[in-house]
């Protein structure tokens, strides 16, 4: 039998006692000058200094941080942009990555319809069938992220494979970037059976919450959740409301030991009134937090991504933490050690915050 991924997380959290990911976003220009000089005198001005610079800078990282981040998630456009030599080198990083036995999520975002879904599922979290006649895993990651735009029928292939090979998938609910407004705030009605599921909102005081912003942001914030003010029945909400009920429903057949399914959601820290909302409304889902760091999301805007026991989610940092050097405290040679005090202090920041939040038992480390 299988393993569950969302069981698999759950430990690995628990174990490393640190629910945070290590986000891999490879950037030339924030790469120390001795990582990109050796590469280049070993394959010169080709493609081939691309995939080894990427091999020694993030294996190593990789080495220094395994002993305090239980996941990492790495973001395929980033290796996909160095071509063939790229993608390689993302697969031996995430098979090294492996070895310590780190969970590893695909940040690919990759949907289609039948045999094309069907194919990216295989790619990502599945096997693929071989010429001989065998099959193995080809990128073998363990989740990969999924945008849900095409419905059922483009998501059914990749909760195929999760259910088969023990895997998992992050579908898009409420994205970090601040155009995110544009497309998931829009009204639009409910069917009858995501209408009962607005139930599961009556304990959340939306507006308490509102009543602790600074005062000239919440006239804007209370016109943003009008929608909750409904007289009567919710039959109306946000897109990002009615995806994440879909979400739901995806992920009800994979549920793990852990009470968690093997299909998540991915939840940004910038947002966090509506992480607590979606936490109310997604009782089995685990969240994927993006947006800590770099792009402006700090511990308390995370808290709410979590349950009353602070499981449930694990939060990305990207730039801030893989390129923790370029701060200048930690001598260019020295970047993995900058990043695992990066990751320490990530650690802390988020564990604290839900400690004074009361949510779970959480150690100092």
């Amino acid at each position: 039998m299988v393993s569950n991924y969302a069981d698999r997380l759950t430990q690995a959290i628990h174990d490393k006692n640190n629910p945070s990911v290590a986000g891999y976003d490879p950037r030339v220009e924030y790469t120390p000058n001795h990582i990109l000089n050796a590469a280049v005198r070993r394959y010169g001005k080709t493609p081939k200094a691309d995939g080894d610079f990427l091999r020694e800078y993030f294996t190593l990282l990789t080495e220094t941080i395994a002993d305090v981040v239980p996941a990492l998630k790495l973001n395929a456009a980033f290796f996909e942009q160095f071509g063939p030599e790229g993608l390689a080198a993302m697969k031996y990083i995430s098979d090294h990555a492996k070895e310590f036995g780190l969970v590893r999520v695909a940040d690919a975002k990759r949907n289609d319809i039948g045999s094309t879904a069907e194919a990216y599922a295989k790619t990502w979290i599945g096997k693929v069938k071989h010429a001989w006649g065998g099959s193995s895993p080809s990128m073998d990651f363990d989740a990969v992220t999924v945008n849900p735009y095409l419905g059922r029928d483009g998501i059914d292939p990749f909760i195929d494979a999760a259910k088969l090979f023990g895997n998992g998938i992050y579908v898009l609910c409420r994205t970090s970037n601040k155009s995110a407004v544009e497309t998931q705030d829009s009204l639009t009605d409910l069917e009858g059976w995501q209408v009962e599921m607005m139930n599961r909102l009556g304990g959340v005081d939306v507006m308490g919450e509102i009543e602790k912003l600074p005062e000239e942001t919440r006239e804007a914030a209370k016109a943003k959740f009008a929608w909750l003010d409904q007289q009567g029945e919710i039959t109306r909400a946000p897109e990002y409301i009615k995806m994440a009920t879909l979400i739901d429903m995806w992920g009800e057949d994979v549920v793990g030991d852990c009470g968690y399914s093997s299909v998540g959601a991915v939840v940004g820290a910038t947002y966090p009134v509506e992480a607590m909302i979606l936490r109310a409304l997604l009782p089995q889902t685990p969240f994927l937090v993006p947006g800590y760091g770099a792009q402006g999301g700090g511990a308390a805007g995370v808290v709410p991504a979590f349950d009353k026991d602070g499981n449930g989610a694990i939060v990305n940092n990207s730039r801030a933490l893989t390129y923790a050097c370029r701060s200048g405290e930690f001598e260019p040679e020295r970047f993995h050690h900058a990043a695992a005090e990066a990751a320490g202090l990530m650690r802390f920041d988020i564990t604290e915050a839900l400690r004074d939040a009361g949510k779970g038992k959480w150690g100092r480390k």
